[in-house]
């Protein structure tokens, strides 16, 4: 579905034209890529999204909790209709007793050695099991995520569909940037 916005911003008249819902086949989406940056169209969000548009400071759409270290931080959801199988990986950790506040670490090198602990050492691979052979494209899912503090050795792994596993991470990759977060920024996940 499309739709045009008009929008005042002091003197000047933007007019926009937002895809909203953009599918690939059976699937959608629910955000709109500008540049390099993704928005994600939700009640909020949208209104987020024109206000960043208009260069507004301070621009937040996604809700803040209050995380048992008393910090208050903004929380990211899973998407359950896009990625069901990682939001299901996420539901098991979080049983499984893993935090649902997470410290964004902003380096990719210490990403890369989480992603290498929980997946890919010899621990990670008995814990994830042989891959699946029924599953188009199976990546090894994660959480906490390898881009946080508490992921790594440990970590909760699934087999995934490789196509939710990449939109997941835009859709954190996206939330991080949308929440300007930076290195030890707490952040908490919502099912």
């Amino acid at each position: 579905m499309k739709a045009i916005f008009r929008i005042q911003s002091g003197k000047n008249y933007f007019i926009f034209l937002v895809v909203l819902a953009v599918g690939c086949g059976s699937r959608q989406y629910d955000y709109v890529r500008i540049g390099k940056e993704d928005f994600y169209i939700t009640d909020t969000g949208f209104k987020n999204f024109m206000k960043s548009i208009l260069n507004e400071e301070d621009v937040t759409s996604d809700p803040m909790v209050k995380c048992p270290n008393g910090q208050m931080c903004p929380q990211w959801q899973c998407n359950k209709t896009v990625t069901p199988d990682v939001c299901l990986n996420i539901q098991n950790g979080i049983k499984a007793g893993k935090p649902t506040c997470l410290t964004y670490m902003k380096n990719t090198k210490e990403a890369r050695k989480n992603r290498y602990h929980a997946c890919k050492s010899a621990a990670g691979k008995k814990n994830l099991g042989p891959k699946p052979t029924n599953m188009s494209d199976p990546s090894c899912d994660e959480y906490p995520f390898a881009s946080t503090k508490e992921g790594g050795q440990g970590a909760h792994v699934m087999w995934v569909p490789l196509q939710q596993n990449s939109d997941q991470g835009i859709s954190l990759l996206s939330f991080y940037r949308r929440n300007k977060l930076e290195m030890n920024g707490c952040f908490a996940v919502f099912l």
